[in-house]
């Protein structure tokens, strides 16, 4: 039996060709019925055609993997980016005092799960007091204020009176999860 690297030559393949078709036993059996042999020209094409088939479909997938490992990483290059961003800082801070015109369960209800949809009402207190609650409304400057106040807060269900207190500086802020037990 002929050596296949000779009878591939022989065939008109450089070396490298062979090397890049290196295929199963069961794939270099002449399959064109001509008797050609074990390593005739147009069957060992026909594999080497399988074979750059195989090899295309392995680049493809290692070009979909590296394009979403580049995706990926461009994702977190845009996260860190908007994450140094500088804030747009929300520094106008104002406690509004509301008073309710009913204080009865239904309307306590009705105002507590509109006041929770404003995302400036950074807290909502219910006081017992000369008003119903006190709010933490915190804006970008006094004009964003009074538009959250004029058309939001003083639109929830059962407001008869507002009254505002603006910080002039925060001395102490804690946060809940700065707050030990002791």
């Amino acid at each position: 039996m002929m050596d296949p690297l000779e009878a591939c030559q022989d065939n008109g393949l450089s070396k490298a060709e062979v090397k890049l078709a290196v295929v199963p036993a069961q794939e270099t059996l002449c399959r064109c019925d001509q008797g050609h042999g074990a390593y005739c020209k147009c069957c060992f094409i026909d594999t080497k055609f399988r074979m750059v088939q195989r090899i295309d479909r392995a680049l493809i997938f290692a070009a979909d993997a590296e394009a979403e490992i580049n995706r990926r990483a461009l994702l977190a290059v845009e996260a860190e980016i908007i994450r140094r961003r500088p804030a747009r800082r929300l520094e106008h801070i104002a406690f509004a005092e509301v008073k309710l015109s009913n204080t009865q369960e239904e309307a306590l209800r009705a105002f507590n799960a509109a006041v929770k949809k404003i995302r400036e009402v950074e807290e909502c207190h219910m006081i017992a007091g000369r008003f119903d609650y006190l709010l933490k409304i915190r804006t970008r400057d006094i004009r964003r204020y009074r538009h959250i106040l004029g058309e939001r807060i003083s639109n929830l269900p059962f407001v008869a009176s507002t009254s505002t207190n603006v910080a002039m500086e925060t001395v102490k802020e804690n946060w809940a999860g700065s707050i030990g037990v002791v």
